[in-house]
């Protein structure tokens, strides 16, 4: 029923933006999942509405440290948020990547012992049933590999899972019973930035885990997070400490490669974010060298030619950074980012910061910790000297008169918005006070 309570979903809502033959041949679709839950809260809605179940339309959330969203019309399934895995969807700490993927691969191709850092030792029970029991019981592979949980003392638990070669231990950062007396090869920590300040009396949980993989010498250390609050992000500083990998892809203008970005930066070329005022569907980048126009068509293209490149050089510590600008799915769009940017301006302080960090991927930055002239400088942008930006609605002048000099500037200015452009700017020498200087 998990899965079967979404089989009435129609195609457009099941076939994913991908070639057909995908479909045809592997059976790549959305399935969908929390069927049970589902179908239960729409029956018991339907009996407390008193209405017809079969004339009911509900939009119900499945709300837990796995979540997921059911359109229901007329008491049936037309559209879920879950897809062929159930990594897809809602935020549930939210990264375009995640971990049980890589648990697969070392269970089945690198058999080790393994240890997964959940900030509590309840979101590691929730990880462990709502991804990898899904990943264990879909995977004929690992299924196979991984004997059935029977009781409290089986060699497989919620929380302890073994299989020929290796162990998958699941730990709570909260918790320092999880990190005693145990070895492992491969560490992964999810979600760090909300892991409490220490594991109980036993001080840091990073510290921990990586000395519990010390013997090995072929040991991984794997860490990802959405990024909370600046000067107190540790993935922000672990990504600082590495090589800082960005995902550059190529211009379809001018091949300039570049990453993607929310706004130009003037340190870096990059390809950023623009729309015309008040439509988000309008929606583009730009790119950071020619100025070319990169509509949202191109970006499966880019994505396929782009690669990853370092900022700095590597010394065995590899960091990446993503962002919700490079997802393809349906509700990833550009447009769909613009959208929910201007939504969250409106909400207020809490809502922008939650699209800064699950959005953009970046630490959000608190009032009143940088100095005004900070702020004011890290929204530089760089645009040609002499060109007034499409979003100028009007041009000032003013004119500083010195003796010996005209100090001018012109300034491009948008309607209802704060925003101002620098278009031009230079001295003109001579006396001001001869009329043949005019």
């Amino acid at each position: 029923m998990d899965t079967a309570w979404h089989q009435t979903m129609p195609p457009k809502a099941y076939i994913y933006a991908l070639p057909y033959s995908w479909y045809s041949k592997y059976g790549v679709r959305r399935y969908g999942f929390h069927g049970t839950s589902f179908l239960y809260v729409a029956k018991r809605a339907a009996v407390l509405l008193d209405r017809n179940p079969f004339r009911t339309n509900l939009i119900i959330l499945h709300v837990g440290n796995g979540a997921s969203a059911n359109a229901v019309q007329d008491g049936l399934s037309v559209d879920t948020s879950m897809g062929l895995t159930p990594l897809e969807g809602l935020v549930m700490g939210t990264r375009a990547g995640d971990h049980d993927a890589a648990i697969g691969y070392y269970m089945h191709q690198d058999p080790c012992p393994i240890m997964v850092v959940q900030p509590t030792v309840e979101d590691a029970c929730g990880f462990s049933k709502q991804e990898i029991a899904p990943m264990l019981r879909d995977c004929e592979v690992l299924r196979d590999l991984v004997g059935e949980q029977k009781t409290r003392v089986s060699e497989n638990t919620i929380l302890h899972k073994t299989f020929p070669g290796g162990s998958l231990t699941m730990v709570g950062a909260n918790s320092g019973r999880g990190f005693r007396r145990v070895s492992r090869r491969v560490v992964m920590f999810d979600e760090v930035d909300g892991y409490p300040p220490s594991a109980g009396n036993e001080g840091d949980q990073i510290t921990l885990g990586i000395n519990r993989s010390q013997k090995y010498h072929n040991r991984k250390i794997i860490a990802g997070s959405t990024p909370l609050i600046a000067g107190a992000s540790r993935i922000e500083r672990m990504f600082e400490e590495g090589d800082q990998r960005r995902y550059h892809v190529p211009c379809p203008g001018c091949s300039h490669r570049a990453p993607l970005a929310w706004k130009n930066k003037p340190d870096r070329p990059v390809h950023f974010m623009r729309w015309d005022k008040g439509a988000p569907e309008s929606a583009h980048m730009v790119c950071g060298a020619n100025g070319c126009i990169i509509d949202e068509e191109h970006k499966w293209a880019m994505l396929e030619a782009g690669e990853w490149i370092a900022a700095e050089p590597f010394r065995g510590h590899a960091s990446f950074h993503i962002w919700a600008g490079y997802s393809v799915g349906p509700n990833d769009t550009w447009a769909d980012i613009v959208g929910e940017f201007l939504e969250a301006l409106k909400k207020g302080v809490d809502v922008l910061r939650t699209f800064v960090n699950t959005v953009l991927g970046e630490t959000w930055q608190e009032r009143g910790e940088a100095p005004d002239y900070q702020r004011l400088y890290e929204r530089r942008e760089t645009y040609p000297i002499g060109e007034v930006p499409a979003a100028v609605d009007f041009l000032t002048a003013g004119v500083d008169v010195q003796k010996d000099r005209l100090v001018y500037e012109v300034v491009g200015w948008e309607i209802g918005s704060k925003r101002s452009h620098s278009v031009d700017a230079g001295i003109l020498y001579g006396d001001t006070a001869d009329a043949a200087t005019a």
